[in-house]
């Protein structure tokens, strides 16, 4: 029905239906529980509510805790890399990157400084240094990268270097990382290292398109310098009885002259001994030639030569493996290793494919007693001389070598030479040390000896 209300205004008021008295008392006893449950819930919530508070307070001190750890971790790992710089004897050139925006022909990243108060302990100590550089210039242009001590001193020192071309990609990057070894370090000094990357063509500025921009460098270094143990000659045990030892045969064409004994593996007999016109001796275990200053050896000679040529060649291999298998104090992609010269003895060089002596003589320098392993993975071409200084001796210079030796014409080399395959000397060539060859050994009028 409608009611009027005041000055006009219309209210609609619907019938209601009034509950009986019993439901009444139903829903009000219903309400009285239900408010005793809300009184239950917030005295629990109260709890609650505390607990989280307890809760926060705890983790706010676990979070500081955790600061504190953090911290002390870090503080920790500091201590553990000086630690293991000490330990390994090595220089490290590392860190954050750092962009330089500006535009030159040569750039000079920053020096890599020792910490202060490093001491340089007595006994001609070496320490390991490496780094990494990475430029941005012009797709095609050459970069030379250079390993550096004490740049821009008096005595700085170029300890190793590396040409790279500009690639046309990835932002036209040219990068190389840098490893030698910086030996003979006077007892007392300190020391600087940085890695500098110059235009290899020297364009001048002008020129504009031979632009380089520094993008990365890798600053501090830290560490203690002390002295490297000296390295264990190789032990050719039975094998060093012999200045020339082939696998599968010896050959020489022309004049060869040899001072030391020769020898040949059970693989084969004397008859692969060619171009020594062999005599054999009445007891009838050597044989003598007017090339050779020494005995001559072959499996099918009387007792006890067969024995001594058989373990000469286990002792071969065993000797090969010793010196392939020494893990290197420095490593470096296969090429031309005269780029590297000098190298310095008492340390181990390894490359890691098909090396060659192409540039100009390779040097090798050392006092009388160090020693000096260069490790070839692949074949070994020598088109330059093997020069040793130093007082440095060539039994204590070894070269093994996983493929194919080939010395060519009219060159003198120094050096131990240890053939997983075969060894070949071109016309003329005068080795000072031996030639064991787990293949053949092939001489063209060669002077070798041991001597």
């Amino acid at each position: 029905m409608i009611r009027t209300v005041g000055r006009g205004r219309h209210v609609q008021v619907y019938p209601v239906r009034i509950p009986e008295p019993a439901l009444i008392a139903v829903t009000a006893a219903g309400l009285a529980v239900t408010a005793a449950n809300l009184e239950v819930t917030a005295a629990d919530l109260a709890t609650t509510t505390a607990d989280l508070a307890a809760t926060a307070d705890g983790l706010a001190t676990t979070s500081a805790d955790l600061v504190v750890t953090d911290e002390s971790l870090a503080a920790t790992v500091a201590r553990l890399a000086v630690l293991t710089a000490i330990l390994e004897h090595n220089v490290q050139l590392q860190g954050d990157p750092i962009a330089v925006s500006a535009s030159v022909v040569a750039i000079d990243s920053p020096l890599y400084t020792l910490v202060p108060g490093v001491t340089i302990f007595p006994g001609a100590p070496t320490v390991k240094v490496t780094g990494s550089l990475t430029v941005v210039g012009t797709a095609g242009d050459n970069v030379l990268f250079e390993l550096v001590r004490d740049r821009g001193l008096a005595g700085e020192t170029v300890l190793t270097h590396q040409e790279v071309t500009v690639g046309g990609d990835a932002g036209d990057l040219a990068s190389a990382t840098l490893v030698s070894l910086d030996v003979n370090l006077v007892e007392g000094a300190t020391h600087t290292w940085s890695i500098r990357a110059t235009h290899a063509g020297g364009i001048d500025p002008s020129v504009g398109d031979a632009a380089l921009i520094l993008v990365e460098q890798k600053p501090s270094g830290t560490a203690v310098v002390i002295p490297t143990p000296p390295i264990q000659s190789v032990d050719l045990l039975t094998a060093g009885d012999f200045v020339i030892f082939g696998g599968t045969g010896i050959t020489t064409t022309g004049g060869s002259t040899i001072t030391g004994d020769i020898g040949v593996s059970p693989a084969v007999t004397a008859a692969a001994i060619t171009g020594f016109t062999l005599a054999l001796d009445g007891s009838g275990q050597f044989a003598t030639s007017a090339q050779v200053t020494g005995q001559v050896f072959a499996f099918d000679y009387a007792v006890p030569t067969p024995a001594k040529v058989n373990q000469a060649t286990l002792d071969m291999i065993t000797a090969y493996n010793d010196a392939a298998g020494r893990p290197a104090d420095v490593t470096s992609p296969g090429g031309d290793i005269s780029l590297d010269s000098p190298l310095t003895a008492a340390a181990i060089y390894r490359y890691t494919g098909a090396s060659s002596i192409t540039a100009g003589p390779l040097t090798l320098t050392g006092a009388p007693g160090d020693v000096i392993i260069i490790q070839i993975a692949g074949a070994f071409d020598i088109h330059e001389d093997i020069i040793l200084s130093g007082g440095l001796l060539p039994e204590d210079v070894f070269f093994v070598v996983a493929g194919q030796v080939t010395i060519f014409g009219g060159l003198t080399v120094n050096g131990e030479f240890l053939g997983q395959t075969g060894i070949a000397m071109q016309a003329g060539t005068i080795l000072n040390g031996r030639a064991l060859a787990q293949t053949a050994v092939t001489l063209i009028n060669n002077t070798i000896d041991v001597a």
